[in-house]
């Protein structure tokens, strides 16, 4: 579930990946807006996977 919803994801996970290139330390404060998209686009897209999945399996209950 959690790489199908990278995947989902993937526009905000390059844009991240293109923020943190060549950063060390200050990859923290630089890139602290793409890494909270990316966490939020996460998160929905696996609630969303959860949900459809326990409709999935009610229906056959």
């Amino acid at each position: 579930m959690k790489q199908k919803a990278l995947k989902q994801c993937d526009r905000y996970t390059t844009k991240y990946a293109e923020c943190a290139s060549g950063r060390t330390i200050s990859v923290v404060w630089q890139c602290r807006l793409h890494a909270v998209v990316l966490q939020n686009s996460s998160h929905s897209q696996l609630l969303l996977q959860r949900v459809r999945w326990e409709v999935t399996t009610a229906e056959f209950s």
